[in-house]
Formats: structure tokens, C-alpha cells, sequence
């Protein structure tokens, strides 16, 4: 089933009058959509997700949603790094989106969005090397924190120099059958300099998504 719904709220939302994030339900439903991606962005997710008050609110606005038949997904902070050559950033992202993986657990939902980061000095190939390590440390604690029904998902990214081409994202999905590809056609198309011109080349992306 395909649903259609935002990432974040906009400025739409104040303007119609509401105020609270526990209000983006009914807004979405005014809207006729029926999703919405939580954006953690640059403040990072609750890591003290496991407080009472937390896991409460969290708890609340998944309620919320549910009522309104609003499917629930998570975009992790942006600060991930997959492929940093320092280990304390790398195993800081397993970090990262297993708080994401325990905050839309929270909320009832169960798919987490994430930039891997940049290549920074490496070449693609060790970056990527780095990033596949890394997703299988991801997985391993996701399973050793029962939360291994949570679907993790690596995106596309715009910026030439970050590690996210369409085959990037691709081979850390084959690390696990639960990590599926999260496709930005705006960002694959920046990044390529406008390659996506046609119905085709929407269609050649998705056979390959299948194939792969």
C-alpha cells in the first residue's frame, strides 16, 4: 500500500492554527495524508528515551497517529558517520539509531531513516567497507536490544563527497533482509547533475532497487 505523508511539519501547520507536535495527526488528516517521518535532524533523538515522561509523550502521539491511521517513521540525527576513520564517532552512530530504533519503537512505528555520512579523506571503496562494518555492528545491537523488528533504512544522499549513490545504498542493504533502501529522486537526481529526465529513468531505479 502506498501512503503519502510529510517529513516533519511545515509552516503550514502554525499557520492553520495548531501549535503542538501532538497535533500533526489531525493536521495531516485535514491534509489527506496518512504518514509522517519524526524528524530528529540536528537535536538528535531522546536518549533517555527509557524516562517515564519520554516514553510517555512518545507513547501519546504514536496513540495519536494510530487513531488516525498515520503510518509512523523516524529520520535519525544527522550527525551520523558510518565510515569515520575515528572509532568513537563510528560506534557513536551504531548509538545514534539504536536511541532512533528505541524512540519509534516508542511511538509504535518501526522504520528508521539515516544519512550514513560523508567519505571525508577515504576513497569510496574504504568508506564503504567502513559503513558495511558498521550496519552489521547496527544490526547486531538492534537484536541484542530486542528491537530487531525494527526496519532500518539507508538514503540517498545529494552532495557528491557523502556516501549514498543509489549502489552505495544498495550494498549496505544487502548486509541484512530487514535494512531496505530509503530513495531520494531529488537527492540521486543533484547528484547527478539532473540525470532523471524521464518516466524511464524513475523506472530504471526502481528495477534496480528489485533486481538488486
Amino acid at each position: 500500500m502506498v501512503k503519502f505523508g510529510t517529513a516533519g511539519l511545515d509552516a503550514n501547520f502554525t499557520l492553520q492554527g495548531f501549535k503542538k507536535t501532538i497535533e500533526a495527526p489531525i493536521y495531516l488528516e485535514k491534509m489527506g495524508l496518512d504518514a509522517f517521518e519524526y524528524q530528529c535532524g540536528w537535536r538528535g533523538t531522546a536518549a533517555d528515551i527509557a524516562g517515564k515522561t519520554v516514553r510517555k509523550m512518545a507513547a501519546e502521539f504514536g496513540a495519536a497517529c494510530k487513531a488516525k491511521n498515520i503510518a509512523l517513521s523516524l529520520h535519525a540525527p544527522y550527525y551520523i558517520s558510518m565510515s569515520s576513520v575515528e572509532e568513537e564517532k563510528r560506534l557513536n552512530s551504531v548509538k545514534y539509531i539504536l536511541d532512533s530504533a528505541m524512540a519509534i519503537k516508542a511511538m509504535g512505528g518501526s522504520r528508521v531513516i539515516f544519512h550514513s555520512g560523508s567519505c571525508a579523506k577515504l576513497s569510496r571503496e574504504e568508506a564503504l567497507a567502513k559503513a558495511v562494518d558498521t550496519m552489521g555492528l547496527i544490526m547486531k545491537a538492534l537484536d541484542e536490544n530486542g528491537l530487531g523488528d525494527i526496519t532500518v533504512c539507508p538514503e540517498t544522499m545529494s552532495k557528491v563527497n557523502q556516501l549514498g549513490t543509489l549502489d552505495e545504498v544498495l550494498a549496505l542493504c544487502k548486509v541484512d533482509e530487514r535494512i531496505i533502501p530509503c530513495i531520494d529522486f531529488g537527492h540521486l537526481n543533484a547528484r547527478d547533475l539532473g540525470s532523471i529526465k524521464s518516466i524511464e529513468d524513475y523506472k530504471n531505479i526502481i528495477e534496480r532497487m528489485e533486481n538488486e
